[in-house]
């Protein structure tokens, strides 16, 4: 039986490379056929603003979450409450990722067998 893994990504898409590592992570995951989920809170939420300018020499990071579902990621979610705190709306982020309230977040984790959190 596939175990199912929820990564959580917390950190802002530039900076550190800690957003690329775990998109990294998700990705490899994701290539060896197991069931994963993304969930976005605190300032990983940056990571989903679809028009980002990073600068020269940095790679976009959104371009690099959109292809998540091409390794069959496909259960992306973001904490409403971070979006809130951060003024954003769900107009500002990549098409696709599920709004999910705190009562969805404890449901969410408890689903899943496996939590990894950058």
């Amino acid at each position: 039986m596939n175990k199912k893994a929820l990564f959580i990504l917390r950190h802002s898409p530039y900076g550190t490379s800690l957003a690329r590592e775990a998109a990294e992570a998700v990705l490899a995951a994701g290539s060896f056929e197991q069931s994963v989920s993304v969930l976005f809170m605190d300032d990983g939420v940056l990571q989903l603003i679809d028009q980002q300018s990073p600068g020269q020499g940095t790679k976009n990071h959104a371009a690099m979450l959109k292809a998540l579902p091409m390794y069959e990621v496909e259960d992306l979610y973001v904490d409403e409450t971070s979006l809130e705190h951060r003024n954003m709306k769900n107009e500002q982020i990549i098409a696709g990722i599920k709004p999910i309230n705190v009562s969805g977040i404890q449901k969410l984790m408890a689903d899943h067998d496996h939590i990894v959190s950058f």
